[in-house]
């Protein structure tokens, strides 16, 4: 299965990861056809970062209760 890896240049990190749906076996085999579905993927991902999420349970309570 082709895999395809979204690098944000603003965050230096890769950010959104999709499976392709397009079956492998070697490492060239349908490469082409991966490239074009990650191309037209691309148009569709969304990169603004998210609100970060609190690192434990009670900073999560917390925060959901104060709003």
């Amino acid at each position: 299965m082709w895999y395809a890896r979204f690098y944000n240049e603003e965050t230096g990190r890769y950010q959104v990861a999709r499976s392709l749906s397009i079956l492998a076996e070697g490492k060239k085999e349908r490469k082409l056809e991966a490239y074009d579905a990650t191309r037209a993927m691309l148009a569709e991902i969304d990169f603004t970062p998210k609100e970060k999420t609190p690192d434990s349970l009670m900073g999560y309570l917390q925060a959901f209760w104060s709003d």
